[in-house]
């Protein structure tokens, strides 16, 4: 051992320095204090580790998510096509022309006719014939947009670039559009007076075939107008875009010969008498829808061969 305090190397028994004099029992007493252990600390068990069993797989019903299909994309030539040159040869023949001529006489013979009827009329008339001749007042409209639709396509036709005006055949199409709204109001007015008389009169065998006739005519007319409206669609297409999904209907031009040759059949062989006026009228019309017909006929051979193409 060492003494503390000098360094001195002394004896393990010694109790002091031998050149110091310093006392060594305080550093005896305190190397042989003995240290007490650290407390013993429990340590809680670990729970043991369960393994954790596989879940079932569970059916999920997959949710159909609505995919927007592309839509076909219309692209404008950069040509005349086919069908293009099918519609302006159509619009911009003299055959038009003459049919466009004729449905302008017929639209100011109309004219002076409602003037005229509207001026004799008296409000203690049949309500009926009040009904007549107010829709055929009504009735120059859709007429007015048609004469400037046939006009207008005539003058659009002669264009050689690869798009065609749409004005004119859109104004047609109005005018159709009208037609039917006028005739649909004309017939629910004709409907009313026939249950009214039916309910005051009783059953009368010819007012009834008279109102069955009648409502032949109005469906007759509602289909050649629907008919006419989709012809007219499909010429919008043609002068877009230069090409359509269908073609002018043959039904259509056998509606208009049907339509003239009614017309006239109705004008010259029935027992009532006609005004001249209504004769030149029913004879213009009856030109014009067979003109109109032929003029459609050569159209749809027109588009068959661009078809074929």
């Amino acid at each position: 051992m060492f003494c503390p305090k000098c360094g001195n190397q002394l004896p393990a028994e010694s109790k002091f320095c031998n050149n110091c004099g310093h006392s060594l029992q305080a550093q005896q007493t305190t190397a042989h204090i003995p240290i007490a252990p650290a407390p013993h600390v429990p340590v809680p068990p670990v729970a043991p580790v369960v393994p954790v069993p596989a879940s079932q797989p569970v059916y999920v019903q997959p949710v159909a998510v609505p995919v927007a299909m592309p839509k076909r994309r219309r692209t404008i030539p950069s040509a005349p096509t086919a069908y293009t040159r099918a519609l302006t040869k159509g619009g911009s023949s003299i055959l038009f022309l003459i049919t466009a001529l004729l449905f302008l006489f017929q639209f100011v013979f109309a004219a002076y006719d409602s003037y005229r009827g509207l001026g004799i009329l008296h409000l203690d008339a049949v309500p009926a014939r009040i009904t007549f001749h107010i829709y055929h007042a009504i009735d120059l409209l859709p007429k007015l947009l048609m004469l400037i639709g046939l006009l207008v396509i005539f003058g659009t036709c002669h264009t050689k670039g690869p798009q065609v005006s749409a004005g004119g055949f859109r104004c047609m199409k109005a005018a159709m559009i009208l037609r039917i709204v006028f005739s649909a109001i004309l017939y629910a007015v004709f409907l009313i007076v026939f249950l009214v008389s039916l309910i005051d009169d009783g059953f009368d065998e010819a007012m009834v075939l008279q109102m069955s006739v009648l409502t032949l005519l109005f469906a007759f007319n509602f289909v050649y107008l629907g008919i006419t409206i989709g012809a007219l669609s499909a010429a919008i297409d043609i002068g877009q875009w230069g090409d359509t999904r269908r073609n002018c209907p043959f039904f259509l031009a056998l509606l208009s010969f049907l339509i003239a040759l009614g017309g006239l059949w109705v004008h010259f062989f029935s027992p009532y008498s006609f005004s001249p006026s209504s004769t030149t009228q029913v004879l213009l019309s009856a030109g014009t829808q067979i003109l109109f017909g032929i003029i459609l006929l050569i159209f749809r051979s027109r588009i068959r061969k661009a078809n074929e193409e």
